[in-house]
């Protein structure tokens, strides 16, 4: 018997509300791992998607096999078009980079809404900042070589890291489109936290945070 096929649905996103995005490499290779090159086009790719669509940028990290990201898109069909431009410009650059021509990516994007409550928000923002150390590949978010949205590289954060007291900014994460209005996490986790991340500043463009090389 025939089984009709049945058309991808386009996911629902709730409008204007936090959403976790991950996306994972094809058998998990290390197709991502962190260099120069990929660092800069990650942050200049990311940028002009949140130009070009209605989707703002509260954080990301990319690790040497998937990446997440926390927005706030205007509607599913925004974050479907933001995404799309993402990772295909991504696995043309990097496929590039790494002599890669197979196919790049293991599946679809996965987009989970965060909550309104503060602590899920704060929770999922911990998360993201915890990369590279929960791994235990480095021992601070400033010592991970690879891209991330949320660059902890003022100096109330390195203060924090060393063992300082700092005080939580008020809006983590990078706002690729400044004017845009979001429903960023209404706190930044504190530096009690297991990998502690400190104060995270706000650069006028994705591509101004130090590079953490």
């Amino acid at each position: 018997m025939l089984i009709p096929e049945v058309g991808r649905s386009l996911r629902y996103v709730p409008p204007g509300e936090l959403v976790e995005v991950t996306v994972t490499t094809v058998q998990r290779r290390f197709l991502l791992r962190p260099s120069r090159d990929l660092v800069e086009i990650t942050y200049g790719l990311v940028a002009r998607a949140a130009r070009l669509y209605p989707v703002d940028v509260v954080d990301f990290v990319v690790l040497s096999n998937h990446m997440h990201l926390l927005l706030v898109a205007r509607d599913s069909e925004a974050l479907s078009e933001f995404m799309g431009y993402l990772d295909g410009n991504l696995a043309k650059e990097a496929g590039r980079l790494h002599d890669w021509r197979e196919k790049f990516w293991g599946r679809r994007f996965q987009s989970v809404p965060v909550t309104d409550e503060e602590e899920a928000q704060v929770a999922r923002l911990r998360y993201v900042l915890e990369h590279g150390c929960k791994e235990g590949l480095v021992r601070s978010p400033l010592d991970w070589p690879g891209a991330r949205g949320a660059q902890p590289c003022s100096t109330d954060a390195r203060s924090a890291v060393s063992g300082s007291a700092a005080r939580p900014s008020t809006r983590p994460g990078v706002a690729a489109r400044p004017s845009a209005s979001t429903s960023s996490p209404r706190r930044s986790p504190s530096s009690s936290s297991r990998c502690p991340a400190g104060r995270i500043s706000h650069p006028s463009s994705i591509g101004s945070g130090c590079g953490g090389w």
